[in-house]
């Protein structure tokens, strides 16, 4: 394996159809998500986890993850050839598990794909096998939350629950991003709709050459993630769907929105996405969940792992 490529980014924000894109490309491969990433590399950095002292130790701690989703690689052989009882026991174990996939599918390029990680982006960098390259792609916050209501790991939460969670994504991303030497940042609107000149970009940063078929994506997009995830990732199946966007201003009520607006005013200032209210009004206004959010987020912190 050359080198890898991270892909992150909020919840439903466009993070499966760039990975599909680039899937696409002949030098690059994603694994299905098996958050292995998320569940051992990053707790074991943190110091959360010890060493696996056996190879069944192994085996135990995968069960927290989906790692039956590697079904193109013999995981079990690739355990036995590790050794354990050292440190950084699962970031070996995760570059074995890309290098063969990379092998297997005679790609030089390892690609991998969590929302999970922009809670610690920068030790997920540094986890990461090198030269590695971490993509963000971000999307109006309003069609996230929007999109985030229609999918079923996410029915029972309220709309509250779900602006706290996305501020918190994005408050980890943004102080951690500093420590990120090679970050480049996709607006998820701008991929819809100049989809060959991003691509171009994101290809020119990752020092590859852009690839024509990765703009059929939809063909061999199942290959990315298993049955049961097509009920949220269905879209990807499809050619491109230039008018995803802006979706809120038909779909969301304008008492909903206010409150949306309020909450996130500061994320809309940074992602430069223009309120559909009173921008004094949003200033004014939105201290109250932003002291709310500070609040959220010493909760979480204590909950779960995160930037320090």
């Amino acid at each position: 394996m050359e080198k890898t490529v991270f892909i992150t980014g909020a919840g439903r924000s466009g993070t499966t159809l760039l990975q599909a894109m680039l899937n696409k490309h002949s030098q690059m491969i994603f694994p299905p998500e098996a958050h292995i990433f998320t569940k051992l590399v990053i707790p074991e950095a943190l110091g959360l986890i010890p060493p696996p002292q056996t190879h069944d130790d192994v085996r135990d701690q995968l069960k927290k993850t989906k790692a039956d989703r590697l079904i193109q690689i013999d995981l079990n052989e690739i355990i036995r050839s590790t050794v354990v009882s050292q440190p950084n026991y699962y970031q070996e174990l995760f570059t074995h598990i890309l290098n063969e996939y990379c092998s297997h599918f005679a790609r030089p390029i390892g690609g991998e794909k969590d929302p999970s990680n922009v809670f610690s982006l920068a030790k997920t960098y540094g986890c990461l096998p090198k030269p590695a390259y971490i993509l963000h792609i971000y999307r109006d916050p309003r069609d996230i939350i929007l999109s985030r209501r229609k999918v079923e790991w996410d029915k029972g939460k309220s709309l509250l629950k779900r602006l706290l969670e996305y501020k918190y994504s994005i408050d980890n991303l943004t102080r951690s991003k500093e420590s990120v030497s090679n970050l480049l940042e996709i607006k998820y609107e701008e991929l819809l709709t100049n989809t060959t000149s991003q691509l171009q970009q994101i290809c020119l940063f990752i020092g590859v050459e852009f690839e024509e078929p990765m703009l059929r994506y939809h063909e061999n997009a199942g290959d990315i993630f298993v049955e049961e995830e097509k009920r949220w990732k269905k879209n990807v199946l499809k050619p491109l769907m230039r008018d995803n966007m802006q979706k809120w201003k038909k779909e969301i009520s304008r008492k909903s929105l206010l409150m949306i607006e309020l909450c996130v005013y500061k994320e809309l200032k940074l992602f430069k996405y223009e309120p559909s209210n009173n921008v004094l009004i949003l200033a004014l206004l939105s201290w109250p969940f932003e002291l709310l959010f500070r609040l959220y987020k010493a909760r979480a912190r204590r909950l779960h792992y995160h930037e320090t």
